[in-house]
């Protein structure tokens, strides 16, 4: 098996881990990375997930499978010692899975808009059939692609944010760079609950974006306590889902203040 593709920023500090979400890639957080390493001096790691980015595809697309090979790339990165992970919605879950079942290799956990429990994949089983159905009938290139999916009602900033994995040539073909058909079969793993036969306690801050409602209230009084013992809790007023957009500089002021108290 390949070590996934990652964008490796250098700083003095410790390691700071970037997992992103479903459709994702390691590119969309390369500006607040920056910061990170110029401004706070911390080393940091931008991963591609596998079926992301310029990893590798794989056929098995389960939350465990990507925390293993997390783990694989911190060992061929010689990092044996512990890491910040900061990881928003799948990449969240990834990032929990690993602290729940490898927690001497975590330092402190960054969660953006993402609970342990159970998420409602409901529209992204949608959303990936649309992107499925026109890969099949050939990807016209960036400008008619979000016209087709405009044609199927896809919001603008879903849009916007699915056309960074079209690639190809200006002349053609173009294709997704994504593997949708081993992420559409994985939808079930995404989005069970975490479960672990004992709770975390290593530093871990939960991030919610306000007007998305992936993180309930009844999350954080129940679900996360219940596995991560002693998280902190920000809100990020006005902020959709995807809030490292949205307000990016909320979040670098997020994630600063998680640092100063935890890295």
């Amino acid at each position: 098996m390949p070590l996934l593709h990652y964008i490796d920023l250098p700083g003095p500090n410790r390691p700071i881990v970037v997992l992103h979400c479903i459709l994702g890639s390691a590119d969309e957080w390369e500006a607040l990375a920056r910061r990170w390493a110029r401004e706070l001096h911390h080393r940091v790691i931008l991963v591609d997930l596998r079926n992301h980015g310029r990893s590798f595809h794989a056929p098995d697309h389960t939350i465990r499978a990507m925390a293993v090979d997390i783990l694989r790339l911190l060992d061929a990165l010689g990092l044996p010692d512990e890491v910040v992970l900061l990881g928003h919605s799948m990449g969240a879950k990834v990032a929990m899975r690993l602290a729940l079942s490898y927690p001497a290799r975590v330092a402190s956990l960054i969660c953006l808009d993402m609970s342990p429990g159970p998420d409602d994949l409901t529209y992204v089983d949608h959303l990936l059939a649309v992107l499925r159905r026109l890969e099949a009938d050939g990807l016209p290139g960036p400008t008619q692609t979000e016209a087709l999916l405009a044609a199927e009602e896809i919001p603008p900033a879903i849009r916007h944010y699915v056309l960074q994995n079209l690639a190809g040539p200006a002349a053609g073909p173009w294709y997704w760079r994504v593997n949708l058909a081993a992420i559409a079969a994985a939808t079930q793993d995404l989005a069970a609950a975490l479960t672990a036969p004992s709770r975390c306690n290593k530093p871990a801050s939960f991030v919610r974006a306000a007007t998305s409602g992936y993180v309930t209230d009844y999350d954080l009084e129940f679900t996360v306590p219940a596995l991560f013992a002693g998280a902190q809790v920000t809100t990020i007023a006005d902020a959709g889902h995807f809030l490292h957009l949205d307000k990016p500089d909320a979040i670098f002021a997020a994630v600063a203040t998680h640092l100063a108290m935890h890295a």
